[in-house]
């Protein structure tokens, strides 16, 4: 059964930012960006729920550093976070690659 849920501003904001950024983003660098107050539970609660429903997957960096990014061929019964990523040592970003 899938579960409903309200579709309020911030989550509306967190997503445009997570789809626009290119790059996996961090809860930080989501705080950083948001033009409207959310403390660091709220965020993880949205970027969790987002998980949940197949929006976005996390990526757990060599540092143990939790990041998300879009997910762009999964949906919440076929959620696919199994996939590699690459990290530039230079400017930090964190990019999905396609399947070889």
């Amino acid at each position: 059964m899938e579960k409903k849920r309200r579709n309020t501003p911030i989550k509306r904001e967190i997503l445009s930012l997570l789809t626009s950024a290119g790059t996996a983003l961090c809860q930080e660098d989501i705080e950083e960006k948001l033009s409207e107050k959310a403390n660091r539970v709220t965020i993880y609660r949205v970027l969790n729920a987002f998980c949940e429903d197949g929006l976005v997957h996390k990526i757990i960096s060599d540092e143990g550093k939790t990041y998300f990014a879009p997910c762009h061929s999964c949906s919440s019964a076929e959620h696919n976070d199994d996939h590699f990523h690459f990290r530039c040592r230079s400017c930090q970003r964190i990019e999905c690659l396609p399947a070889p």
